[in-house]
């Protein structure tokens, strides 16, 4: 191998003698380095932009998420309370339900007695009441998974009317619309990078409405905690982007009403509110028609109404450190839940399943995939340069070749030579254009601002892929070039090496 390997890169040097040879042998590094940086490249940023519409996605609903079927809410479990005095003969959420001391609140010396259509609970061997709440926290805390917890959630809606300007006059106009209602995990560190900072015209609007040293605490609170309640202004809430671009600011003005029972008839109910903060909701299309607010206000508007709507209800977030986990904890929950009894009783998703997410999700994957493919064929025609590179060289070596056969090479050796010039030749293309990809991801902002410059406008629109691409080298594309080019290079050696193997000495002396 050491002699094999010496001649092959003293072929591979340039020189001006073989001026044919070494153009080509420059062409195919250059074109092959330039297909290694154009996939990492791209794969890169595709990439990261898919792990940033994923991070967006579970940011809003969670990479887990158990809702209760049709079932939990028909159970006596679920049904005890509107019978009980314990319970303030009112249904509980899923969070009252955690914190309740009782399982079955149902006194019977006290409580009035259960129709004879009443749900019949739905017990253990031992004879107590089975806890489907309880008991989905205890089997999500017994999963070995980094970073795993649950956590309530609450979706309701509401129709808000938000009074824009701050109140003056030569700016006063309205936001009057149904909006879906959530409550605000502090918890979820992946929202709280969403929300959106402090700009001077929010501090400005703030001026009008707070007195310095509210807007102190405001501000150092912000942006982590933008749920502040109970002061002058009212409840605050969390809206999306496009709120702030039709012109809303933080210290915004308004009322979130619902309708609730009131004797025989439904009386409108408003809570004031004013806008704590923004924040970037994405692609995502459940984004522009979401806002978060205190979780005590979400519970109070999702326990007045009854609507048949998949992104309402009470539920439970499952958090997760790796979102690559979502599908196995899926698994194991609802295994675990059979086993437990009460899998009838939750629906598990994980983020794949959601299906306003479908669609975005599966059209990521098909073009992940569709350019790998793209990007094998086109490894595969720029790697097709060394078969010529090689031929040629095999050719303007005859002489050299009959020479080291008549010295004692065996065809094996001389195959072995050429094989290692085509593979020497995918390695410095592959180390070139990785260096080029590094590069330019380094400075992939400048470029884009550059092609921005020249088209006179964004050359990606911030509404799909956020203020700046992700410039994060994909460790993935990474390992898939460099494997692709070594294996396409040295498979490309193989025609030339086997056209060198069959030369013989007294072939090239015949000729001469």
């Amino acid at each position: 191998m050491p002699f094999a390997l010496t001649v092959a890169l003293k072929y591979l040097i340039p020189r001006w003698r073989q001026l044919s040879v070494s153009i080509i042998s420059l062409i195919s590094i250059l074109v092959i380095s330039l297909v290694v940086w154009l996939v990492i490249l791209f794969l890169s940023v595709t990439e990261g932009m898919e792990r940033k519409w994923v991070e967006e996605l579970v940011a809003l609903n969670a990479p887990v998420r158990l809702a209760p079927t049709e079932k939990y809410y028909n159970s006596y479990y679920y049904q005890i309370d509107k019978v009980s005095s314990e319970s303030d003969y009112g249904e509980k959420t899923i969070g009252e339900k955690l914190s309740s001391p009782f399982t079955d609140p149902y006194d019977p010396d006290f409580d009035a007695e259960l129709p004879l259509n009443f749900p019949y609970p739905d017990k253990h061997k031992d004879g107590s009441l089975r806890d489907p709440v309880k008991e989905a926290y205890e089997g999500i805390a017994a999963l070995s998974v980094a970073g795993i917890h649950p956590k309530e959630y609450e979706v309701s809606f509401g129709n808000l009317r938000l009074q824009l300007g701050g109140g003056l006059p030569s700016r006063e106009s309205y936001v009057n619309q149904v909006t879906y209602v959530a409550s605000f995990d502090e918890e979820n560190s992946r929202l709280q990078n969403m929300l959106l900072p402090l700009r001077e015209e929010d501090r400005f609007n703030l001026e009008e409405a707070l007195s310095s040293d509210a807007i102190e605490d405001y501000v150092a609170a912000s942006p982590c905690t933008q749920i502040p309640c109970g002061n002058d202004l009212g409840d605050g809430v969390v809206l999306a982007k496009h709120f702030q671009a039709n012109g809303a600011r933080v210290g915004d003005r308004g009322e979130l009403s619902y309708y609730a029972p009131a004797s025989g008839s439904m009386q409108e109910q408003k809570i004031p509110i004013y806008v704590a903060g923004f924040y970037d909701p994405g692609v995502m299309p459940i984004g522009s028609k979401l806002l978060f607010v205190d979780p005590q206000i979400a519970a109070l508007l999702r326990g007045n109404i009854s609507v048949n709507d998949t992104m309402l209800g009470n539920g439970i977030n499952v958090w997760l450190k790796n979102l690559s986990d979502a599908d196995r904890v899926k698994e194991t929950l609802t295994k675990r839940f059979d086993e437990l009894g009460i899998g009838e009783y939750w629906n598990i998703e994980s983020y794949n399943d959601f299906e306003f997410a479908k669609p975005i999700l599966q059209q990521l994957k098909s073009d992940k995939n569709l350019f790998t493919l793209i990007a094998v064929i086109i490894l595969l025609v720029a790697c097709s340069n060394i078969i010529s590179m090689l031929i040629l060289l095999v050719n303007d070596k005859r002489k050299e070749i009959g020479i080291l056969q008549a010295m004692g090479a065996s065809p094996r050796s001389i195959a072995t030579i050429f094989g290692i010039c085509g593979f020497v030749t995918g390695i410095v293309s592959c180390i070139i254009g990785m260096l080029a990809a590094l590069f330019t991801l380094k400075h992939l902002q400048s470029l884009v601002d550059f092609l921005s410059f020249l088209q006179g406008h964004e050359a990606f629109q911030t509404a799909f892929y956020g203020s700046k691409l992700p410039n994060q080298v994909s460790v993935g594309a990474l390992v898939f070039v460099v494997i692709a080019t070594m294996v396409i290079a040295l498979l490309a050696g193989i025609i030339p090496a086997v056209k060198a193997a069959k030369i013989r000495p007294t072939e090239i002396l015949r000729a001469d």
